[in-house]
């Protein structure tokens, strides 16, 4: 049994538009009444996870599907201490904030100082201790990037490994990053 809630008709099939400052933007939620949408608590500010709490709240926002022009204010009301501090003082400065503008300002304010080296570092990364550690921060700053193929992932990977280790993966020929990471972590 399916239902779609639109506010003009009271029937069991409705579409739910949210307004905002566009017209043109809308949002269509369907519900199957027999399993429901599950309940998602809004991601926690945490003080020394900035990308993780972004990337956080970007899921959230995908799971309930909600509008560019609110996200900035939701964001805002779950933040704390110097975050909401620094939100007051980068609205009143900037005005009207979109999205990526509130991003852009929260990672530059408190994100890691070289942020905006991420290409660099990933580029530059190598191997020092285990795989494990490896890979998080191989993960940690590929996240974090944009416009990176397939292909240049994997190379940055298999050349920033030690040299053993990367001897043996070159020799199996292996095409894609996920099919070298499986080998390395056996």
């Amino acid at each position: 049994h399916w239902l779609t809630v639109e506010p003009e008709e009271i029937t069991t099939r409705r579409n739910l538009r949210l307004a905002s400052h566009d017209p043109r933007e809308h949002c269509h939620i369907t519900f199957d009444l027999n399993n429901p949408r599950m309940k998602v608590d809004f991601p926690r500010w945490e003080k020394g996870d900035r990308i993780g709490w972004i990337s956080r709240v970007e899921h959230y926002f995908r799971f309930y599907r909600t509008v560019d022009a609110t996200r900035v204010e939701i964001a805002a009301i779950y933040l704390k201490g110097d975050a909401i501090q620094w939100f007051n003082w980068f609205k009143h400065t900037h005005g009207g904030l979109a999205w990526l503008r509130f991003k852009e300002g929260l990672l530059d304010r408190f994100g890691p100082i070289d942020f905006n080296n991420i290409d660099g570092q990933l580029a530059k990364i190598r191997q020092s201790s285990t795989i494990q550690e490896y890979q998080t921060r191989f993960e940690r700053l590929s996240n974090q990037t944009e416009n990176w193929s397939e292909k240049q992932l994997l190379g940055t990977y298999i050349e920033g490994l030690k040299l053993e280790i990367r001897g043996d993966v070159k020799a199996r020929q292996l095409y894609t990053l996920m099919a070298t990471i499986s080998f390395v972590r056996i």
